[in-house]
């Protein structure tokens, strides 16, 4: 799973990340126990150093293999670089202003 290193980084209040919610769209959407699974590694970016955004992605490996469904899919990349001006998508919840609050509601750029 992708993920940004932000959201794994261990602050003093929350603790470290232990499970990954996925395939879901609100952050108050009912969470199936299938979509729950136990968080085994975290490989944050050897160079990222916050505050600073740069080099902001980590891996997480589950401890069970993800159920594929039309909400959660693999994130593919072409192997040929020739295809540069093909668009990307990136989704999160994460503030919609400077220094707001997160949204509820999954959000894509």
């Amino acid at each position: 799973m992708v993920t940004v290193s932000l959201c794994v980084t261990v602050s003093s209040d929350s603790g470290p990340v232990t499970y990954a919610l996925v395939g879901i769209l609100s952050k108050t959407e009912h969470v199936d126990a299938s979509q729950r699974y136990k968080i085994k590694n975290i490989i944050k970016h050897p160079e990222y150093k916050p505050p600073m955004r740069y080099n902001d992605i980590a891996l997480l490996e589950t401890e069970s293999q993800m159920t594929l469904s039309d909400k959660v899919v693999p994130a593919c990349l072409h192997v040929d670089m020739s295809e540069r001006d093909e668009r990307a998508l990136a989704s999160g919840w994460g503030a919609t202003q400077n220094r707001g609050s997160s949204a509820d509601i999954l959000q894509k750029v």
